[in-house]
């Protein structure tokens, strides 16, 4: 089943706080990976959703995920 996904083109997505490819939980909402997430690493898919490095704009810090998509991270706040 994960190489029928793989070879469609579908890639590890976000979905809420959990780490899927198609409807398969790659990594749970805690961070703990499942079996399928071994078997994509296996096959040279990044199952480290984070990986990308963080960046700055303002106030605010992003992190880019394995598709190259920005999600904030943190949104500094001042105080007067």
């Amino acid at each position: 089943m994960i190489s029928e996904l793989l070879d469609t083109g579908l890639r590890p997505a976000l979905k809420g706080n959990r780490l899927v490819l198609g409807k398969l939980v790659l990594v749970r909402a805690d961070g703990e990976e499942t079996k399928h997430a071994e078997e994509v690493r296996s096959r040279g898919v990044d199952v480290n959703f984070w990986n990308r490095g963080t960046e700055r704009q303002g106030n605010r810090v992003y992190c880019k995920d394995i598709n190259g998509n920005r999600y904030i991270l943190s949104l500094s706040l001042i105080h007067i």
